[in-house]
């Protein structure tokens, strides 16, 4: 119904969603072979665990534009942040932008 908060299970499934379009924008950018033995989950890390490089995070950005739209501003969140937050960024604090930007926005 219209103006009702979501159940949690449906925001499990957006975090679930989330979750899983920014593990396969991840595998594109550093391609599969050099994740052979690692997992990403929520902990992981942009620099220390995936040694995303500054272009690949443009890359990343691009890629959340076509998934999503104007629905979840990677760019304008990153400069909201310190160098050495952006640095240190994980899957996980992506994963609850995305979902509290598409909660923000409606879905």
């Amino acid at each position: 119904m219209l103006g009702q908060k979501p159940r949690s299970d449906e925001l499990s499934d957006v975090a679930t969603s989330a979750r899983e379009s920014v593990v396969e924008m991840l595998t594109v950018i550093v391609g599969e072979d050099y994740l052979e033995g690692i997992e990403i989950d929520d902990d992981t890390r942009f620099d220390l665990d995936l040694e995303i490089e500054s272009i690949e995070f443009v890359t990343f950005a691009e890629m959340l534009v076509k998934r999503y739209g104007d629905q979840v501003n990677f760019i304008a969140w990153l400069g909201e942040k310190e160098l050495d937050d952006i640095i240190g960024i994980s899957v996980g604090e992506v994963v609850d932008f995305i979902v509290a930007s598409l909660e923000a926005k409606g879905g």
